[in-house]
């Protein structure tokens, strides 16, 4: 509720990260509409530079904290999520086992929504410093 009010809406591509959180917000929370499709909001917020962290950064992303398991890609939004979890978690659910396949999880196990795996967040955000892609075009929206 309120998103669409006094809202500024920009394309994220064309905006840096420098430019929203210091040049122009000043810090404030912003909200970014991930997968038109499935209507996933993310509030973005700002908290702080430790200064540990500032005199490490070598100008690659890094994720220091995080919370929650991502959801699946194209899994339907907040609701599909919530019946993905259902169906996941229940073994005598018909759909159990093609569930999990579809989201390439292991046939048993539980999955756990909460949990959160920073060296993984790291590993994927590295493969994304490191493909073609950043280094022609995503190197500027962190300047």
């Amino acid at each position: 509720d309120g998103m669409w009010e006094e809202s500024d809406h920009r394309e994220a591509d064309k905006v840096t990260l420098k430019s929203v959180f210091y040049e122009e917000r000043e810090g404030a929370p912003f909200w970014y509409w991930y997968d038109f499709g499935d209507s996933w909001w993310h509030e973005v917020q700002f908290l702080e530079v430790a200064e540990d962290d500032a005199r490490q950064f070598q100008g690659i992303p890094t994720c220091t904290e995080g919370a929650g398991a991502c959801p699946p890609e194209d899994c339907g939004g907040e609701w599909g999520y919530k019946n993905f979890l259902a169906i996941v978690n229940d073994k005598k659910h018909p759909e159990y086992a093609e569930m999990r396949e579809w989201a390439e999880l292991p046939l048993v196990g539980h999955y756990n929504p909460d949990a959160f795996n920073l060296a993984s967040a790291n590993k994927r955000l590295a493969k994304v410093y490191r493909s073609k892609a950043w280094h022609l075009d995503g190197e500027k929206y962190f300047s």
